[in-house]
């Protein structure tokens, strides 16, 4: 069912008599909870039984690479001017770490959701222009033809002035927007490093906003608290889709291996270790070529980014967050919380634990080992008589 963060802090404070049916829960108490409760979740995530599904992750192995970092977090903020329509972002100063497909998100929301970074430019001083006559409006003339490649810069003019603007190699027009408000001189000076994401921007900023990016790693992913397993999908021999797994062990096990870079067709074991900022998947052997690995995960229980944004749970799970915030916020109110609450809190959760809990692999042995297939009906299917 939806859910909004404030439904389950009002729950929360409902439980431990801090709140009355009908009262205006103050928004100061709504952000503790809020604050609160993603904790709670954040820890929650690391309760395999309160995991309730697990994410599948396509990447493409690496030939010959038995090492991958696992993640994607945030490098850093760089400043920047967006073009409504357009995907380049100018007048940047490109940070040290960023790398291609790293996500971007603005301040305003210029940015569409799910942007990522396609290409930057190196880091170049600022290149001098001079216009025939003072600009004005929305173009101008240079006296010489523009030395760069064609494309989106960021333009500063004599009086202070921005403008994203478009330069044309070896053409003395230049065009931007909106139009002019002051009255600059003849010179001016181009920023030409440049960011370019995979969607446009969706209005125009003529102010410098500040831009939110991540860099991730040989698996772009959020960084994963426990791999469960996965295989590797290939096509040989004009046959499609076939798939081979992989089995997860521990990383004692794996350092084990006497040589880790030899490569095989494609890893058949393989072994995590949770490091951060980026995790580190070790496989077994190496991929020979570029095969798609499909990986297994436990989900990451999200954080609630607003109290008024609602979120679909599974069955169980309001409850259970309602009872469990309770607890965590009675020491806030100096409340005590009542055997009942305990009692409701812990069933809530056993009850999601139960429903999640993964069921006692069996012990499987080859039939061929098991018992002996001479009079086995089912012979045709295991491959014939023995």
């Amino acid at each position: 069912m939806a859910s909004t963060a404030l439904d389950i802090i009002t729950g929360a404070l409902l439980n431990i008599n801090s709140y009355s049916p009908g009262e205006t829960l103050q928004n100061a108490d709504a952000q503790t909870g809020l604050a609160v409760l993603n904790d709670l979740l954040d820890s929650l995530s690391t309760d395999q039984c309160f995991v309730y599904t697990q994410v599948e992750t396509l990447v493409p192995w690496i030939a010959g690479q038995y090492q991958y970092s696992v993640g994607n977090p945030v490098g850093g903020t760089f400043l920047g001017f967006t073009t409504q329509g357009s995907a380049i972002v100018t007048g940047v100063t490109v940070p040290a770490n960023m790398a291609l497909l790293g996500d971007v998100t603005d301040v305003n929301s210029a940015v569409p959701a799910g942007a990522t970074i396609t290409a930057f430019s190196g880091n170049t001083n600022a290149t001098a222009i001079t216009f025939t006559a003072p600009p004005t409006g929305s173009a101008g003339t240079m006296t010489a033809g523009w030395p760069a490649a064609s494309g989106l810069y960021l333009l500063t003019f004599s009086d202070g002035e921005t403008r994203s603007a478009i330069f044309t190699n070896a053409n003395t027009a230049v065009n931007w927007t909106p139009a002019l408000t002051g009255t600059p001189t003849v010179v001016g000076s181009v920023n030409i490093n440049t960011v370019t994401l995979s969607a446009p921007a969706l209005f125009t900023q003529t102010a410098a906003e500040t831009f939110t990016y991540t860099v991730p790693g040989n698996i772009k992913m959020g960084r994963p608290l426990r791999f469960r397993d996965g295989f590797t999908r290939s096509s040989t021999s004009g046959i499609s889709n076939l798939d081979y797994a992989f089995q997860m062990i521990s990383f004692d096990r794996y350092k084990e291996e006497l040589l880790k870079n030899v490569q095989g067709p494609w890893p058949y074991t393989a072994a995590y270790q949770p490091t951060f900022p980026y995790g580190t998947l070790y496989v077994y052997p190496a991929p020979g070529t570029n095969y798609t690995a499909h990986l297994f995960t436990d989900l990451i229980i999200s954080d609630f980014a607003q109290t008024t944004t609602a979120y679909s749970m599974p069955q169980g799970y309001t409850r259970a967050l309602k009872k469990l915030l309770a607890l965590e916020l009675a020491p806030n109110y100096g409340k005590t919380p009542s055997p009942l609450l305990i009692t409701q809190a812990k069933e809530a959760k056993e009850l999601i634990k139960a429903v999640n809990d993964t069921p006692v692999v069996t012990l499987r042995f080859d039939s061929a080992i098991a018992r002996a297939q001479v009079n086995d009906a089912g012979w045709i299917i295991r491959g014939g008589f023995v």
